[in-house]
């Protein structure tokens, strides 16, 4: 399967989509032909001020994106790590520059690069055995100061975290070895209580769940959704701007996008805000119409569609349409890629 990569000033995903003005989008293509194309992130990766891209296809490896004030230029990061589903950037070594973590389905590997020149990569290992590999996150789990990496194993069904001794040496420390066919582990203080915690997915079990982090590394399982079939992306944001953590779900069986409102103590109210949406993948939250609250950003594979879930100020959405014609839609994130605020 061959994938495009665009760019869109707020919109990013295997493109880029530009606002030009309310309700339209101009679409730039920033790579051909990435194989299999499967997720991106963006982050300044040559430390020349604006944003650039890193992205994964499942048969191309990792590549990064260079912005040149809107004109870009694609650098090969890693072609020999195959079965690539996930990556992001992030200063894993604390020295200034952005490195890039990626993790292999097909290997069960998870690699960084460490940016040694702007934009210039040395591949470094730090698992070759973490099978059916999904999500992978740069952060500090322990609260140690050092960036650690978090990872969800669809295959092993597992969550497992890797301390960095301070010198990217990585030793791993499971979480759980039972997680319901894990497919998107997220890091975040969800209670507010200064320690990492982790939002769950779990595809094979259909089920929403948080770990809370006791600030000792055990973590205590809280259920938020029993009933989610296929639960696939969870993503972590304040979304009604009330200082608490809230959730924001897809279901890739269920074909829905689920909200999970937190009410300031970690109870959970699941609203279903998309049905009928084929297959679901990433969603992004963002403020897109520049109004003061929280928009999501959406894909659906099976529909070839990109879209964004427009807010009313009350966490009522409606449906916007930016392309119903990008085939297999999977990755997208959501970033000012022009700078124009």
């Amino acid at each position: 399967m061959k994938k495009r990569i665009h760019f869109a000033g707020i919109l990013i995903l295997a493109a880029v989509l530009c606002p030009k003005s309310a309700g339209q989008w101009i679409e730039l293509s920033l790579a051909e032909n990435l194989g299999g194309a499967i997720s991106l992130d963006t982050g300044d990766i040559d430390g020349d001020g604006d944003p650039d891209v890193v992205a994964a296809g499942w048969d191309s490896g990792v590549i990064w994106i260079e912005n040149q004030n809107g004109n870009y230029t694609i650098h090969i990061v890693d072609l020999e790590l195959s079965g690539v589903i996930f990556v992001q950037a992030g200063d894993l070594d604390k020295d200034g520059d952005m490195d890039i973590v990626a993790s292999s389905n097909s290997t069960g590997c998870i690699k960084w690069y460490e940016n040694t020149l702007p934009g210039d990569f040395t591949p470094h290992v730090i698992s070759d055995s973490f099978t059916g590999m999904h999500s992978v996150y740069i952060e500090d789990m322990n609260g140690s100061g050092e960036m650690d990496i978090l990872g969800a194993s669809f295959g092993d069904d597992t969550i497992c975290w890797w301390e960095n001794d301070g010198e990217e040496n990585f030793t791993p420390n499971s979480i759980s070895d039972s997680a319901g066919g894990i497919w998107t582990a997220y890091p975040d203080d969800i209670d507010h209580d200064g320690d990492m915690d982790i939002a769950c997915a779990a595809r094979s079990a259909g089920v929403v769940y948080w770990l809370e982090n006791d600030g000792f590394m055990n973590f205590t399982t809280h259920s938020i959704d029993s009933d989610f079939a296929g639960a696939h992306i969870i993503h972590p944001t304040d979304i009604d701007l009330d200082n608490d953590i809230d959730l924001i779900a897809t279901g890739r069986i269920a074909d829905q996008i689920r909200l999970y409102i937190n009410d300031g103590s970690e109870n959970f109210t699941g609203v279903t805000i998309l049905s009928n949406y084929a297959w679901p993948t990433f969603v992004s939250p963002s403020d897109l119409d520049q109004d003061g609250d929280v928009d999501i950003a959406c894909a659906s594979y099976s529909s070839n569609s990109i879209s964004w879930l427009e807010n009313d100020g009350e966490q009522n959405y409606s449906l916007n349409q930016i392309s119903t014609n990008f085939t297999g839609a999977i990755p997208l994130t959501t970033c000012d890629m022009n700078q124009d605020g």
